[in-house]
């Protein structure tokens, strides 16, 4: 049992956001209650939210937002924490030049998300699924599922992308992404251990890959070799380790001709590669054999969606570090369950006892 300050007799409500604010709790409720712990938040802040949607105002201060979680968790009864823009668009989180970092964990943003600053600042996203899309269809550039300005570095731990990721700088680790724009010139995109899904490499300007100076070492590329009939390949600019590439196409392509060094590995069996086999659709037209790989459920079943190898795969396709390449190697295996205490239950008795007091009962989830 717990009394928090702010508890409102009149309303009844499962959904909290929590503030601690220099070690005080200050609890709001309903879908407003983000956008209310918001206003009397300051920088440096934690706002705790249980699960269920809640509307987001643009964030301009350097706070902690924390969720119960972005996937099905039985330890939280396989419920969400959702957050959505308040204003239908994109959620604009403007990082603000202080001591403070702002940091995102255990949430599932159905909207897009858009994070500037105008100075050299970090960010840190883990955990978090990222569902919207800006605009324009799942392919191009503009259908972005959160953007990055060149003024942001970012650290992306354990999350999950619909669409595009938009990234100047910063580093990636343990992570699915169908497409990532990096931009050329910025300073180099470190993936580690991380998915790319919908891999497609080309030199064309408007490509939603472009790659340059970039590192990525213990990675699955999963998709196609060519573009507009040409066969492409990495360029050798970029730094890649270890890393194992599944192609769609009829043929199996070196992507890695380019590279280096001979650590990268191509997926000669294809259809033994992923220990959930329904994640694979192979067609064959005459003597030529596609694939499909599916990126469904990626936002609510990881156990089907995180690309997990197969027994025999796991032994021939490891990372320079010994571990299985992908998002379930390295030295944090990919983790849904948020490290902060969760909110997996909240009731609120909506009148006043005899004491004069509001009972809250707060379940947090192990």
């Amino acid at each position: 049992m717990m009394m928090l300050a702010g508890a409102k007799a009149e309303e009844a409500t499962d959904l909290v956001a929590t503030l601690n604010h220099e070690g005080g709790l200050k609890a709001f409720y309903g879908q407003s209650a983000l956008s209310s712990a918001y206003t009397a938040a300051t920088d440096g802040d934690v706002i705790t939210l249980s699960a269920g949607t809640f509307y987001c105002p643009k964030i301009e201060k350097n706070i902690t937002l924390r969720g119960v979680g972005a996937w099905t968790d039985l330890s939280t009864g396989n419920r969400i924490t959702y957050v959505q823009s308040a204003t239908g668009s994109s959620i604009s989180i403007m990082l603000q030049n202080n001591d403070y970092e702002f940091l995102a964990e255990g949430i599932y943003f159905e909207s897009s998300v858009s994070v500037t600053s105008d100075y050299q600042k970090e960010c840190t996203f883990s955990k978090t699924y990222f569902g919207g899309m800006y605009s324009g269809n799942q392919w191009g550039r503009s259908s972005r599922s959160v953007f990055f300005g060149n003024a942001v570095y970012a650290k992306v731990q354990h999350c999950v992308a619909r669409y595009v990721i938009d990234i100047y700088k910063g580093i990636c680790s343990n992570c699915v992404f169908p497409n990532v724009y990096a931009y050329s010139g910025s300073a180099p995109i470190v993936l580690q251990n991380c998915v790319l899904s919908a891999f497609r490499y080309n030199q064309d300007s408007n490509s939603v890959w472009n790659f340059s100076e970039d590192i990525l070492s213990n990675c699955i590329l999963i998709g196609s070799y060519t573009y507009s009939g040409n066969l492409q390949y990495l360029a050798s600019s970029n730094d890649v380790h270890n890393c194992a590439y599944f192609s769609i196409n009829g043929e199996v392509n070196d992507i890695f001709k380019n590279i280096a060094n001979n650590s990268n590995m191509i997926v000669e069996d294809r259809d033994n590669f992923f220990k959930n086999a329904s994640l694979v659709t192979k067609k064959v037209s005459g003597d030529v054999t596609t694939y499909t790989v599916s990126t469904e459920n990626l936002g609510t079943d990881c156990a089907s969606g995180l690309y997990e190898l197969s027994d025999d795969a796991k032994q021939l396709y490891k990372g320079n570090d010994g571990t299985v390449v992908g998002v379930w190697g390295g030295t944090t295996p990919f983790d849904i369950v948020p490290n902060n205490p969760r909110l997996s239950k909240c009731e609120i008795v909506p009148r006043v006892g005899d004491d004069g007091k509001l009972n809250i009962t707060i379940e947090v989830a192990q």
